[in-house]
Parts: C-alpha cells; sequence; structure tokens
C-alpha cells in the first residue's frame, strides 16, 4: 500500500510543478542578467520583453526618450526624474492610444547593476510586457516598421 500512494504523491508533485510554471522552462534556465561590470561590455543585451534596433520601431510610435546615467540617474525626454516617477509614467502610458514607447539609452560604461535595477523595473510594467519597450541608441535612425515583416529606411 505504501508504494502507489508514494506514486501518486510524486505524480501530484510534478503536476503541481508544471501547472505552477505554466508549461515553461524553469526559471533556472532562463538567461540570467549579469549584475557586475560595466555597460556595454558585461550588459549589452536587454532580455524579452525589450525591443533593439533590429526589431525596428512601428511607423506610428510617440517616443519617450529614457537615459540612464553613470551614477543611476534617469532622465524621461530631457527631464530629471526618480526611478519610481518613471514607472509610474509607464504605468499611465499603456493607456494612451497609441501607448508610446518607452526607448532607453544607457551611458557608456554604466554600472551593470544600475542597467539590471532599471530593466527589472520597467519589464514588470503593462507597457514593456505588451512590447512598448526598447533600448538601443540613436532610435530615430532605426528601420522603421509598415507592417508585419515589411520596414523601410528612415531616411
Amino acid at each position: 500500500m505504501k508504494k502507489p500512494v508514494r506514486f501518486a504523491t510524486g505524480l501530484m508533485l510534478v503536476a503541481l510543478v508544471i501547472a505552477c510554471n505554466d508549461g515553461k522552462t524553469p526559471s533556472s534556465s532562463k538567461p540570467v542578467q549579469v549584475a557586475h561590470g560595466n555597460y556595454p561590455e558585461a550588459c549589452s543585451k536587454p532580455p524579452e520583453p525589450f525591443r533593439t534596433a533590429e526589431d525596428g520601431i512601428d511607423h506610428h510610435a510617440i517616443v519617450y526618450l529614457v537615459k540612464l546615467s553613470l551614477d543611476d540617474s534617469l532622465s524621461l525626454n530631457g527631464e530629471s526624474l526618480a526611478a519610481s516617477a518613471l514607472l509610474e509614467n509607464a504605468r499611465k502610458a499603456i493607456g494612451f492610444n497609441p501607448p508610446p514607447y518607452f526607448v532607453t539609452e544607457i551611458q557608456s560604461g554604466t554600472p551593470c547593476k544600475f542597467v539590471v535595477k532599471h530593466r527589472s523595473g520597467l519589464a514588470e510594467t503593462a507597457l514593456c510586457r505588451s512590447g512598448h519597450c526598447a533600448e538601443g541608441h540613436d532610435f530615430r535612425q532605426w528601420p522603421i516598421k509598415i507592417g508585419p515583416d515589411k520596414f523601410v529606411d528612415p531616411d
């Protein structure tokens, strides 16, 4: 009688783990953001859900430019602000029609611990989860997306 109980218990544990993961791979297999070193050498590739220049930018996009500096200071469209204010702006922006893109430019040499902290905060917002956050430099030169897999040169 003990073997069927152990088997059933083990089977329930496996089902519970799968249900908690929503069928996705365990979190230990996700790429880990490095929190040591400096940008861009040690932490240049943003994680999902961030877009990059290779993804282009939608033709109708309104862009809010976020800048992250060496000292962990932030600006939004040239105005200094606290990280909490930036996140509040991102939370509100999902309600705009169309939602804007928050494009982050990171100053070269910025410690990765600041980069990871910034990315983690924004990645939790509905705006970023819906694909409206990007990272890179000179977004005005990114390809303009005019449809599925259709891009035009910004010049």
